[in-house]
């Protein structure tokens, strides 16, 4: 069964008068798309994982979200066997720290709890997001005024033991699609979408081509 990628669609979610996070801030120097959750199939019970400050989580976890509000959300489906899911979840489980990791435990103690994760879970690359801070914008103004801004971020390097929302995603999704491209720390929330939606749309039209032949 399938899994799916969520996006926190920011602009949208402040029409709602969703606040935005400081966190929202500083990824929206770069993407619209603010945050990124990797929701496990109803194999799983649907549950969600990812990496955030939200709820006191520091990191890693693991959270039920009833997406009710799908206008807030952009949703990437991510086609996966049985097989390919199981692996992806014993690495999620590895970095929320959860040494008895069942899907009938997570999901049963998602429900009773905010959130679900060990004491020594992975934790969030705060400071690393600001190597976002530079990237080309729409404008070349706007670019230039960034580097005049945040030139200091490009001293800042990804901590490799720590990840964000969207790098965590593709390195779930880059267990199972090797061939995806770019390393998950270079990836923003926007960029992740995009290379999805590039991604899976060239795969259908290989998959089509190799039918017919």
């Amino acid at each position: 069964m399938n899994c799916y990628l969520k996006h926190w669609n920011a602009r949208e979610a402040k029409k709602d008068g969703k606040p935005l996070t400081l966190v929202d801030r500083i990824i929206m120097l770069r993407s619209d798309l603010t945050h990124t959750e990797w929701q496990f199939s109803e194999r799983y019970g649907g549950v969600s994982w990812s990496f955030t400050l939200a709820d006191g989580a520091k990191g890693c976890r693991f959270k039920m979200i009833k997406y009710s509000h799908p206008k807030r959300w952009v949703t990437d489906e991510i086609p996966l066997t049985d097989e390919e899911e199981d692996k992806i979840w014993v690495e999620a489980c590895r970095l929320a720290d959860l040494s008895v990791c069942t899907r009938s435990t997570v999901q049963y103690l998602a429900l009773i709890n905010e959130i679900v994760q060990g004491p020594l879970h992975a934790r969030y690359d705060l400071p690393g997001i600001l190597t976002h801070a530079t990237k080309k914008a729409n404008t070349r103004w706007l670019t230039v005024l960034r580097w005049g801004l945040w030139w200091w971020t490009k001293f800042i390097k990804p901590d490799p033991e720590k990840m964000w929302c969207s790098e965590s995603a593709a390195h779930l999704e880059q267990l199972v699609y090797d061939d995806m491209g770019p390393k998950p720390d270079t990836l923003d929330p926007d960029e992740l979408h995009k290379l999805n939606c590039k991604y899976f749309a060239k795969r259908i039209v290989q998959k089509r081509v190799g039918d017919k032949d």
